[in-house]
């Protein structure tokens, strides 16, 4: 079955070019690739400015109610009033989940909030295109606190008010899932054993938070209206990575078929990719490696490209009028609660430096002519302050010459010289840190001392659709190298996807280093992925945040229906 959808998703692809697609041609492939749904869940619905918000987002394949493996891309957004987008994450979805957090900064404003996730395959639902979840955020360090701007059904009240009583106070429901610890009552540091014993009625993917109970409670909480809405648009699920399309217009009434297109992400782990424009200049990519922050490079390599212009595809959220804002109201008997815990989110964030989440390393993105290449790392030789004087004195694989005042690169396949005489005629790819170069003079110029290697390719080089004769490769240190934003090329600031992390845990056992740190913490634990049907322990430590604390395990049931075990236990 997955092997006949992605046959089916590449012929797909291969006929429209376009991550969005008509609704006729949605219509004919949805009769094969079912419907998908997300599920939202959070360690808490209540924040204040300084502290994070946990989340996990799940796939559901609509049909048969399973886990999806449509889509490898999710988005997760936090949306205020006035679609006012607090962030927007993106994510490479394993095992039909992912996961991610956001610090709450001290500039944004209390009020009510919608956390919203989605995969460009289930936007095309005519009802739960989206998981959504309401977030209310209070900001003691900003002089306005009653509402969010712009509240768009000011009928709607939302009220926090402090309670002394517990919901769900030591439920557990035996039938999937039991929670058991090693003592009710725990001292300020000590260590926590918890024993979670899984049924086969469970899945594999199962949350776990353990946060400090805030004895509040929400009066009048937002409904979620249930609708059916037509998309505005319909998009192509992202089935192997992430898909970046566009198109080229040319002024002139060029033809924009075939024309070659080439994408960027530099840096030491460089993406490099080519394509070309079906018959209405559309183009498309799909991305499976990981890129930072950098700015995205689209380039149109073509001996006319100067007569071309590119328009990278918008991905833009369909259903942001859907969402119906409360205005928050706080209860005068918040105050202390408030003031406690802003001064303890602040002495938490005061030692940031020494509990810090620890990003797990993605595995580098290898360059696709690997293997085959020629390195030479110039700081094993004798350096040389141009480019030039380099590949007279090192490079010996490949050479520049100057003709007619035009500087040339080639890279000569002497075993094949005479086999390849016939295509002498064709240029060598040249890249610096993954970027394109169409024009010599832009490395030919730049400054020797910040390259760090050179690679070469011998020989005739296919990649996409486009020959070349030999690849030269120039990587800087820092990953650096830009080029200027032309009409060919579409430089943009585009986000990577997020990191996945390892969250922050001290252990007190033998530690004397940690003794003098303070420790406020009131979300002791989070673990977005418990992935066992069998008899676990996890340990974990208390804080010098005393009260009573929670522990959530939320369940995912073989059905897509989610339940929660609660446990209880006080730090004194």
């Amino acid at each position: 079955m997955r092997q006949t959808l992605i046959i089916l998703y590449l012929l797909t692809f291969s006929l429209y070019g376009f991550s969005q697609i008509s609704p006729k041609e949605y219509n004919i492939l949805k009769q094969s690739i079912p419907e998908e749904t997300s599920l939202l869940t959070t360690n808490s619905n209540v924040f204040l400015a300084g502290e994070y918000l946990y989340y996990k987002t799940i796939l559901f394949n609509n049909k048969d109610a399973q886990f999806s493996n449509i889509s490898k891309i999710t988005y997760v957004e936090l949306v205020g009033a006035n679609n006012n987008r607090v962030f927007k994450h993106k994510l490479k979805v394993s095992n039909s989940f992912a996961f991610g957090d956001f610090f709450i900064p001290g500039s944004i404003r209390s009020g009510h909030y919608k956390l919203i996730s989605y995969t460009l395959w289930s936007q095309n639902n005519l009802k739960d295109n989206y998981a959504e979840k309401d977030i209310f955020i209070i900001n003691p360090f900003l002089s306005d606190n009653k509402n969010v701007d712009g509240v768009n059904n000011t009928q709607n009240i939302t009220q926090i008010n402090k309670t002394d009583s517990i919901i769900h106070l030591d439920e557990v429901a035996q039938n999937f899932a039991s929670l058991k610890l090693n003592q009710s009552t725990f001292g300020s540091r000590e260590k926590v054993s918890l024993q979670i014993a899984l049924s086969a009625n469970t899945t594999s993917i199962n949350t776990l938070s353990v946060r400090k109970v805030d004895s509040i409670a929400i009066i009048n909480p937002p409904i979620k209206n249930e609708i059916q809405y037509e998309p505005a648009k319909h998009y192509l699920p992202e089935l192997r990575g992430e898909i970046i399309s566009g198109y080229i217009e040319s002024p002139n009434n060029e033809p924009v078929n075939d024309i070659a297109v080439s994408l960027s992400f530099s840096g030491k782990d460089a993406i490099y990719k080519n394509a070309v424009t079906n018959s209405k200049g559309v183009f498309h990519f799909i991305i499976t490696g990981n890129y930072s922050n950098k700015p995205l490079a689209v380039q149109v390599q073509d001996s006319k490209r100067n007569e071309y212009s590119i328009t990278l595809q918008d991905k833009t959220f369909n259903f942001y009028n859907q969402f119906g804002y409360s205005d928050l109201k706080l209860n005068s008997d918040l105050k202390t609660w408030i003031e406690q815990e802003s001064v303890n989110h602040q002495i938490e964030n005061a030692y940031f430096a020494v509990k810090a989440d620890s990003i797990i390393p993605n595995t580098g993105n290898k360059d696709f002519y690997n293997s085959i290449e020629t390195i030479f790392n110039l700081d094993d030789y004798t350096r040389f302050k141009t480019i030039r004087e380099t590949f007279v004195e090192i490079v010996n694989t490949a050479s520049l010459t100057k003709q007619d005042s035009i500087f040339v690169f080639n890279v000569p396949d002497l075993v094949n010289l005479d086999y390849n005489r016939d295509l002498n005629h064709i240029e060598p790819l040249i890249l610096v840190d993954g970027i394109l170069i169409q024009d010599n003079l832009d490395i030919v110029n730049y400054n020797n001392s910040h390259i760090e290697s050179i690679s070469t390719v011998t020989g005739q080089y296919v990649y996409g659709n486009s020959l070349y004769n030999g690849i030269i490769s120039f990587k800087t240190y820092n990953g650096d190298f830009k080029i200027e934003q032309l009409p060919f090329s579409k430089l943009v600031e585009y986000s990577s996807l997020l990191p996945n992390k390892q969250y922050y845990q001290p252990n007190y056992d033998n530690n004397p280093a940690l003794e003098r740190i303070p420790d406020y913490r009131k979300q002791l634990l989070w673990v977005p992925n418990i992935n066992s049907n069998e008899n676990t322990t996890i340990s974990f430590f208390t804080s010098d945040n005393k009260g009573l604390y929670q522990i959530v395990l939320e369940c995912i049931l073989p059905s897509g229906e989610t339940q929660q075990v609660f446990k209880y236990f006080t730090v004194n």
